[in-house]
C-alpha cells in the first residue's frame, strides 16, 4: 500500500474517532430556516416584516444547504439575500416555526413576524420558539405554521 494513502486512512480514522468520542454524530440533522423580510407599506414603510419562509433539512452541508434557503427566498418574494434571515442547527432533529402580528409601539403598525425554535420532540422546539417570540412579543395570539423535521 502506498506510505500516503496509509497516511490518509489513519488521518480519517483518528477524525471518526474524535468525533464519536465527543457525541458528534457524523450524519447528524442539518435544519436551516431563513425568514425573508420586506419593508411595509404606507405610513409604516421604514419598518420591515416577515413575508414567508422557507426550509431545507439535510442535503448537504449546512453552509450549502442555508445558500439554497436564501437563495429561493431572494429569488420567491424578490429581495436581496441581506433581507433574508437564516437559523440552523445541526444537533436537534426539528423545529417549529411560529407566526405572530406585533405591534410597533408609538405608531399605528402591525407587522408580521416569526419565531423558529429547534427541539428533539415538538413540545422542546415550541417552548423555544415561544422562548424566542417572547424576546419581541408578549401577546398571546400566535399560530404554529410547521414541525419541520
Amino acid at each position: 500500500m502506498n506510505p500516503l494513502r496509509k497516511q490518509s486512512i489513519i488521518v480519517i480514522q483518528l477524525t471518526l474517532l474524535f468525533f464519536t468520542s465527543f457525541g458528534i454524530s457524523v450524519s447528524q440533522a442539518q435544519i436551516a430556516i431563513g425568514i425573508a423580510y420586506k419593508p411595509m407599506s404606507g405610513s409604516c414603510k421604514k419598518f420591515n416584516e416577515a413575508v414567508g419562509y422557507a426550509y431545507k433539512i439535510n442535503g448537504g452541508k449546512l453552509k450549502d444547504i442555508t445558500k439554497v434557503v436564501s437563495d429561493l427566498l431572494s429569488s420567491q418574494y424578490n429581495v436581496s439575500p441581506s433581507n433574508v434571515m437564516i437559523f440552523s442547527s445541526t444537533s436537534k432533529k426539528g423545529a417549529v416555526i411560529l407566526r405572530y402580528k406585533k405591534p410597533i409601539s408609538g405608531y399605528n403598525c402591525l407587522k408580521s413576524a416569526y419565531a423558529v425554535g429547534f427541539g428533539n420532540t415538538v413540545g422542546e422546539a415550541l417552548n423555544a420558539a415561544k422562548k424566542e417570540m417572547r424576546l419581541y412579543y408578549s401577546g398571546n395570539e400566535y399560530w404554529q405554521e410547521n414541525w419541520v423535521h
